[in-house]
């Protein structure tokens, strides 16, 4: 019995035939059942006397031509994997399938993905013989591999060692293909490190499937590192090897400069890079804070060397553009694209609306969404979220906004809670408090919880239309809910350089409140303002803010800190005398 057919752990394969769930039975599956007698052959006539009995060899002739040409349909890249299971069933009916047939059997089993039927075969075959080589097991391990199930593979690696026969290079780099498929790039990396010790040493291969491995955990170091190692042992990376690690670098945080290396070192050692490389550098500099130069710079020169481009390049190019501002860039690219007959898909289109959104292009927003409708390209929630968004920053088209968010209920697609954040922005930028009012108690009724960002935008909606007593019950809510934790969360500091004017004024509303009423002692508290975020072109807003704020207020005397120029004190004397005077009031 296989070991890997003994496990019990949840998720593991069901590996014995009477659990494995079948669709489109037929006999052909039947590996575990007991060969057929052969077929009978036809008796021949007695030879007149005094002559002797014909011999008659051609059975067997017959029989080892049949089987050879059973064998060779197998072994067709092209035959279908239910073929290929009928083609050993009927071998095994005439006692003729051996061990080639089995492991060319799995190989099909392999190529189509068919895993758990491989993984059955091999079973069948411990049990039933032939017994399986390393050829067989290594095609198991392939199957495995196709599919992302790295314990079996794992587990299968494990097997044949026990049973005598030695992994080769293309077994550990099957497995090693596997773990990185199924997200575990230590393990992969243990498995790498593992080969000397067996006495198998890795290949290119090998380190190519350990660098995807790395590239799909987002694991850029260990992957340059690996890039290293080859070179070490004397292996020269292709253009696999440092597509990937430039693929790792985009996907552990868009570490672009370290993907231009990449691209440059390979280019000096040779190595031509393709699409998928450059689709991989310009993704990182898109993902590493938006690059946009560069990646537009990139799309140049893959023009230059005659690479052809797909969407993916594109789409993370206009995608950088979005991210740089350069909205008028991304939508040039994204004309671009059109002309030359590469076919946008949602995430082109996304890229290019969250363009328009960066530059308040709503309309052009609005049209990008119809166009894909249009083209039968659906639009998902992200997409929707962004449109949306453009209709805030381009001058608050709070109805076009509300008309989308409509919009999205009528195709069936949820709004989350960045929908309703763009959309509550919108009503902000229009001055709709009500609407604002509206879309939170929907968000209630939905169960979607309102997050910092939908806090932030409807206090500043609130307060800046006068409803102050409503802007402060908000901000209670989000402090007892957890938000603005770095703002509230000390008695000593209040911490507002992260606010826009409206919140910090609303909070500043609420600590006096707090301090007249009571429910805080008045101890000297240190109000940080520094740039706050609407700050623009390098001068200050929230200092000005917060004294015009006192000053209106008729709050306490504020005092300058003399150890940091981005900060105010309330100092404790000044706060007792403004609460006496406040609570003698009438």
């Amino acid at each position: 019995m296989l070991l890997f057919a003994r496990r019990s752990t949840s998720g593991a394969l069901p590996f014995y035939r009477s659990q494995v769930p079948r669709t489109n039975a037929s006999p052909a599956y039947g590996f575990g059942s007991a060969p057929a007698k052969p077929p009978v052959t036809r008796a021949h006539s007695t030879p007149p006397l005094g002559k002797a009995p014909t011999k008659v060899p051609v059975k067997r002739d017959r029989q080892s031509g049949w089987r050879s040409t059973q064998l060779n349909a197998i072994r067709n890249n092209d035959i279908d994997w239910k073929a290929a299971v009928s083609r050993l069933q009927e071998l095994k009916d005439s006692s003729s399938a051996d061990l080639a047939a089995y492991n060319a059997t799995i190989a099909v089993l392999a190529r189509a993905r068919q895993t758990i039927e491989a993984l059955e075969l091999l079973t069948d075959m411990a049990e039933h013989g032939p017994a399986p080589d390393t050829v067989s097991y290594t095609s198991a391990i392939n199957a495995c591999s196709k599919t992302g199930y790295w314990e079996e593979a794992d587990n299968l690696l494990r097997e044949m060692i026990v049973r005598g026969l030695k992994p080769d290079v293309f077994t550990f780099s099957a497995v090693v293909t596997a773990c990185g498929r199924g997200m575990r790039w230590k393990k992969a990396l243990d498995l790498l490190a593992e080969m000397p010790r067996a006495g198998v040493e890795p290949n290119v291969v090998t380190y190519n499937a350990a660098i995807s491995a790395c590239e799909k955990g987002g694991q850029w170091q260990s992957a340059l590192k690996l890039l290293g190692q080859m070179r070490e042992r004397g292996i020269r990376p292709n253009v696999v090897s440092y597509s990937a690690a430039i693929s790792a670098c985009e996907k552990g945080g868009g570490q672009w400069e370290q993907a231009l290396l990449l691209l440059k070192d390979m280019k000096a050692h040779g190595i031509k890079p393709n699409i998928i490389t450059y689709s991989a550098a310009i993704s990182a500099c898109e993902k590493g804070g938006g690059q946009w130069q560069k990646a537009v710079d990139l799309l140049r020169e893959m023009d230059i060397r005659r690479i052809p481009q797909n969407n993916i390049s594109f789409s993370a190019a206009i995608s950088a553009c979005a991210k740089g501002k350069e909205w008028k860039k991304a939508l040039e690219l994204f004309r671009v694209m059109s002309k030359r007959g590469i076919k946008p898909n949602v995430v082109t289109y996304s890229a290019a609306i969250s363009a328009c959104a960066w530059g308040g292009q709503w309309e052009t927003a609005v049209k990008l969404l119809e166009e894909m409708f249009a083209k039968g390209i659906p639009a998902d929630v992200a997409t929707y979220s962004t449109t949306i968004s453009a209709c805030a920053t381009g001058g608050g088209q709070w109805e076009k906004a509300i008309e989308l968010l409509r919009q999205m209920d009528q195709r069936g697609i949820q709004p989350n809670v960045v929908t309703y954040a763009a959309a509550i922005c919108a009503c902000h930028k229009g001055g709709n408090w009500q609407m604002t009012l509206s879309l939170l108690s929907e968000m209630r009724d939905r169960g979607i919880q309102p997050d910092l960002v939908v806090y932030s935008s409807a206090i500043e909606c609130l307060e800046t239309a006068s409803q102050i007593g409503m802007a402060m019950l908000l901000m209670r809510e989000a402090i007892y809910r957890g938000f603005f934790a770095k703002t509230w969360g000390s008695v000593s500091t209040v911490d507002l350089h992260e606010c826009s004017a409206a919140v910090a004024r609303t909070i500043m509303r609420c600590l006096l409140d707090d301090l007249r009423s009571g429910q805080r002692a008045p101890r000297t508290i240190r109000i940080v303002t520094g740039k706050g975020n609407n700050s623009a072109g390098g001068q200050s807003v929230l200092p000005g803010e917060v004294r015009s704020f006192l000053k209106d207020y008729s709050g306490p005397v504020l005092s300058d800190d003399t150890q940091n120029t981005g900060c105010f004190l309330l100092e404790e004397l000044n706060l007792k005398a403004w609460v006496t005077i406040m609570n003698l009031a009438p």
